[in-house]
């Protein structure tokens, strides 16, 4: 499984993180995590592709508060999780 993730919006944070690797089925959410670490789900969806895919979320965490993104499963396992950096 992998993923990379791009895009920052200054009043909140949109981004979109490309996935392969997860089964078909699969229940994830999409959760973006501040430096206090408080956190926002910024997408949910059922996994149902073989390939990569491209999934978008938005979250109102300041882009320059966000530190790491993570795809949970529909259990609670952390399948992915991608640091942010600012810049």
């Amino acid at each position: 499984m992998g993923g990379g993730l791009g895009g920052r919006r200054p009043s909140g944070a949109g981004f979109t993180i490309r996935l392969w690797g997860v089964r078909p089925g699969t229940t994830c959410a999409l959760v973006a995590v501040s430096e206090d670490g408080s956190s926002d789900t910024a997408a949910t969806w059922t996994a149902d592709y073989r390939g990569a895919v491209d999934v978008h979320g938005t979250s109102a965490i300041p882009a320059g508060r966000l530190v790491r993104v993570v795809v949970v499963s529909g259990t609670g396992e952390d399948l992915l999780t991608v640091p942010v950096r600012t810049t």
